[in-house]
C-alpha cells in the first residue's frame, strides 16, 4: 500500500500508486508511521523533475547531427519534436574522456581502478605561437587559429590529465598524432595522405592498444529507457 506522498492542488496528501511523469524536489513527505516529516506548506517554492527522459526516442542520425554541429562550420541542429537547438558537444567537453570516467562511476557503478580510457584526438597541429602574442591584444588573439586552438587544446589536455589522476595511469592512453594543418584542411585534404598518416600511427600504437584494451569484452547492451529498458 503506497504512503501518502502526493500533494493535490489544495494541499491535501494522498496515497497514489502511480509513478507519474514528474516528481517534486522535497523527497519523502511522510515517514513509516504516516507522520508528516517534511511539510509541503513550509514554502511555495517547488521544483518538479522528469522521472523519465525522452532521449531514447531520438534517432541515432539526429544525435550524430547534433553533436557534430560545430559553431561557425555547421548550423545548429533542431530536434523535430522538441525544437531544442543543439550544437557540437565539443563546446562543453572538447575531450570527453573525463565525462566517460564520471559516468562510468556515477551511472554504472564501476570502481576507478577497473576503468580504462582510450582518448582519440583529431590530430594536433605542431605549429608554435609567435612571441608577439605574449603581449598581444584582442586583435592578435582573435585571428584564426590562435584563440580557438589554444582554448580547445587547453581544455582537452586538462581533461585528460584529470583522467590520469583518477584512474591508474597505465589504464589511460591518448592517440592524437601531430599533423600539419595543411594535411587536414577542410575541403582541401587528400584522402590518401590521411590514410597513410593513420596507417603509420596505428602501427605504432597497436601494441599499446592490444595490451590495455584488446582483452575487454563488452557486456550485452541493455537500454536504460524505452520498451526494452532494464529494470531498476
Amino acid at each position: 500500500m503506497p504512503r501518502r506522498n502526493r500533494v493535490d492542488p489544495w494541499g491535501d496528501l494522498h496515497a497514489v500508486s502511480a509513478r507519474g511523469l514528474l516528481t517534486g524536489n522535497r523527497g519523502c513527505i511522510v515517514d513509516e508511521r504516516e507522520q508528516v516529516v517534511r511539510h509541503h506548506r513550509s514554502s511555495t517554492l517547488w521544483i518538479t523533475c522528469l522521472t523519465e527522459f525522452r532521449d531514447w526516442r531520438v534517432p541515432l542520425w539526429e544525435v550524430a547531427a547534433a553533436t557534430s554541429a560545430a559553431p561557425a562550420f555547421f548550423r545548429a541542429f533542431s530536434l523535430p519534436d522538441d525544437h531544442v537547438r543543439l550544437i557540437d558537444g565539443g563546446v562543453w567537453a572538447n575531450n570527453p574522456a573525463m565525462v566517460g570516467v564520471v559516468e562510468a562511476v556515477s551511472v554504472f557503478g564501476q570502481p576507478l581502478d577497473t576503468i580504462r580510457a582510450l582518448s582519440l584526438g583529431t590530430t594536433a597541429d605542431p605549429q608554435t605561437r609567435r612571441r608577439k602574442l605574449d603581449n598581444g591584444g584582442l586583435l592578435q588573439w582573435v585571428r584564426s587559429p590562435n584563440v580557438v586552438d589554444v582554448l580547445l587544446t587547453g581544455q582537452s589536455v586538462g581533461a585528460f590529465a584529470q583522467v590520469q589522476h583518477l584512474i591508474p595511469r597505465h589504464h589511460a592512453h591518448r592517440l592524437d598524432p601531430q599533423a600539419p594543418a595543411s594535411l587536414t584542411r577542410m575541403d582541401a585534404a587528400d584522402a590518401r595522405d590521411l590514410k597513410a598518416k593513420a596507417a603509420f600511427h596505428s602501427r605504432l600504437f597497436c601494441p599499446t592498444f592490444e595490451h590495455t584494451f584488446a582483452d575487454h569484452t563488452a557486456a550485452p547492451y541493455q537500454p536504460w529507457y524505452g520498451p526494452n529498458a532494464k529494470s531498476r
